[in-house]
């Protein structure tokens, strides 16, 4: 098996750019924490070989805005009951 590996030559590691952003995390003491942190991050430009991509990252997306097929169905009032009281008796 240990002959394989060396076989294959050698590969160079190209960087990893990551194509989600996630919100900063604040440390416990901070005083920021009083203050809502922002929900819509600034305009992020990746290049990657000499293709130039701009994600514009909108925050959360009100679910008025999602097409139908997306959207939660509608809760029963006996699911309410059901989940209230721990599942079946």
């Amino acid at each position: 098996m240990a002959g394989l590996f060396c076989c294959r030559g050698l590969h160079t590691v190209r960087p990893h750019i990551p194509l989600i952003r996630f919100p900063t995390r604040f440390p416990l003491g901070s005083s920021t924490l009083s203050g809502k942190p922002s929900t819509v991050a600034p305009e992020t430009r990746i290049s990657n070989n000499n293709n130039e991509l701009s994600i514009n990252n909108i925050g959360v997306v009100d679910d008025s805005e999602l097409p139908t097929r997306y959207r939660r169905a509608a809760i029963l009032p006996e699911e309410i009951l059901y989940v209230e009281q721990g599942g079946p008796d």
